[in-house]
């Protein structure tokens, strides 16, 4: 028997009959978007106004987290912008991400927009 054939608890995570969960997985949802909708979803079926602000809890957690966030890849942008200045004023090429080519520094193991990694001189493929 299928996980969505089966319900534990109450029906207040069916929606138009989908589970939640097969809304996080379509939409690729992370942990906050997931918490965020499933309160929305249910709340005029479970807990009411309390699930609202449930929802609402997380929602300033997820932007508080969103704002460390950006402001890291704010300070790393402008890391890795003084990085090429001075790379270039050394006729030095800027490092780029293969998987996205966005500038990286020379310290960096993996590129914090895409998560790309560059192995690296010495790599050898195992392959």
């Amino acid at each position: 028997m299928s996980a969505n054939n089966r319900q534990v608890g109450g029906e207040h995570y069916r929606t138009e009959g989908q589970q939640h969960w097969d809304i996080v997985e379509a939409f690729k949802l992370d942990y906050f978007q997931g918490q965020i909708t499933k309160y929305v979803m249910r709340w005029k079926d479970k807990n009411g106004i309390q699930d609202l602000e449930k929802a609402q809890h997380f929602l300033e957690k997820y932007i508080e987290s969103a704002k460390r966030m950006d402001a890291s890849i704010q300070g790393l942008k402008a890391g890795v912008a003084q990085a090429d200045f001075d790379d270039q004023h050394r006729g030095l090429a800027p490092k780029r991400c293969k998987g996205c080519n966005a500038p990286v520094t020379k310290k960096q193991t993996y590129c914090a927009l895409c998560g790309g990694s560059d192995p690296g001189p010495g790599y050898v493929n195992q392959d």
